[in-house]
């Protein structure tokens, strides 16, 4: 179980926001010229004030990066597709031809260091929106009810229902959606190849188009090259209550990261991933520099120390992860060849 774990926070970090996994697939995206100014994505306007936002590639996601980080996995990758295939019998939305997808995501810090994510989803792409709403509507068999929004009609779907309706491999199928769907499902088509989904309140907000995405996260989120991710957020304050720390220098210092920025692709045949938080001071990204790298370098070698397999894996993780300091700005880097990356899946889907 604890390998499992581990595998499953080192699979977490890599892939960030991907639905699934960043996949590692041939040498299909060469780097981009240096100095080039990234094109900004037209859908993060479209987004309502949020604390976070995400790109994905869906294209080169579903195309590329999924076939890749399972070319390994052939009954998986099956699986995932035919998962896909169902939800289009039900629904008739494909999700392969979403090419464009963006997440706005509002953070809450709750008590014990719990925080609540409220997000929502804007999707374009070659798909028939009217024709994907009526289905939608077939599917619920009139259970759900309709708001009128700016002319936009936002159609809003029980969890109950969905829960109910949830094919799953799962003993209680209900109960796992219900966990992760708090508030029933909102969804409205924003044009006619384009979807917003996510609870009411968050996709009435973006069609009324009263705010947007602020300029200070939207400049971070270009800061990066186009990937198969990018994002962006603000960090709530209290990062060290996260973990169990008796440093209190450290805790400040981690408590100084107020804003993120970074991306996750595949270059050159490698899975790559970039994180870059802001520091209130310089110092302190400097300080938080040497911490990192002191833990970096003593957990690869009491790992690198063990003659099992996954520690050695583990410990080659950390030997790849680059920190760096710029100013009050510290980066993590980290980049896995497709071995190490088939062999963590391996572990996970034991």
């Amino acid at each position: 179980m604890k390998k499992k774990v581990f595998a499953a926070a080192a699979v977490s970090l890599l892939v960030f926001s991907f639905v699934l996994a960043v996949g590692v697939s041939a040498d299909t995206k060469k780097p981009g010229k240096r100095g080039a100014k990234p094109k900004a994505n037209p859908l993060v306007a479209m987004l309502p004030a949020s604390d976070a936002i995400a790109t994905i590639d869906g294209k080169r996601f579903f195309n590329e990066a999924l076939p890749g980080v399972l070319s390994g996995n052939q009954k998986l990758l099956g699986e995932i597709f035919s998962k896909i295939e169902s939800v289009e019998s039900r629904t008739g939305v494909d999700l392969r031809r979403f090419d464009n997808i963006v997440a706005g995501i509002n953070i809450t810090r709750k008590e014990s260091a719990k925080f609540d994510f409220d997000p929502v989803l804007i999707a374009r792409g070659s798909v028939d929106t009217t024709a994907a709403l009526e289905a939608g509507k077939r599917a619920a068999n009139a259970r759900y009810r309709e708001e009128a929004v700016n002319g936009k009609t936002i159609y809003i779907f029980a969890v109950q229902d969905i829960a109910a309706n949830t094919q799953s491999n799962l003993h209680d199928p209900k109960a796992a959606v219900s966990s992760y769907l708090k508030e029933d499902i909102a969804v409205s088509a924003m044009d006619a190849g384009t979807l917003v989904v996510g609870n009411l309140a968050r996709v009435r907000e973006t069609l009324e188009h009263k705010t947007k995405i602020s300029p200070e996260l939207v400049s971070l989120l270009n800061k990066k090259a186009p990937a198969l991710v990018n994002f962006a957020g603000k960090v709530p304050g209290g990062l060290s209550t996260l973990l169990p720390l008796d440093n209190d220098e450290l805790g400040a210092n981690l408590d100084s990261i107020r804003t993120v920025y970074g991306s996750g692709d595949v270059v050159a045949g490698q899975a790559v991933l970039s994180v870059t938080g802001r520091t209130l001071q310089a110092k302190q990204a400097t300080d938080l520099k040497g911490t990192f790298e002191g833990l970096r370098d003593l957990g690869k070698g009491v790992l690198g120390a063990s003659r099992a397999a996954d520690k050695q894996l583990y410990s080659r993780l950390l030997g790849g992860v680059r920190v760096s300091t710029v100013g009050n700005e510290i980066s993590l880097d980290l980049t896995i060849p497709k071995t190490d990356l088939d062999a963590l899946l391996a572990i996970v889907s034991k």
